[in-house]
């Protein structure tokens, strides 16, 4: 699927479900980078400045992230997000956060 176009009026952007857990588990995560960003914070006076920067990579990457079901029943519930990128019946990705409560 990854090399068809797909017709973005097809693609559902939804809050991900416990059903959708064992089909992201199975989304092959790995992926390759040349760059990165390299990100800045300032502060000044009653300001946060951050700034973003396109770094280049001395060789190409390969990562892989890994994936939890534990963490993504988590994010189900309050407080967490877990969002899932469809077309027709297929996930096509998904992105899970959740506030880190040490930061705060």
């Amino acid at each position: 699927m990854m090399g068809a176009m797909l017709d973005q009026s097809q693609l559902v952007i939804r809050d991900g479900l416990a059903a959708d857990i064992a089909w992201c588990l199975a989304l092959d995560s790995g992926y390759q980078a040349e760059y990165v960003w390299q990100m800045t914070v300032q502060e000044e006076a009653d300001e946060i400045l951050i700034s973003c920067r396109k770094q280049r990579l001395p060789r190409t990457l390969d990562a892989r992230h890994d994936s939890s079901q534990r963490r993504l029943e988590l994010a189900i519930h309050q407080r967490h997000c877990f969002i899932v990128l469809q077309v027709t019946n297929s996930i096509l990705g998904y992105i899970s956060m959740r506030v880190d409560e040490t930061c705060q």
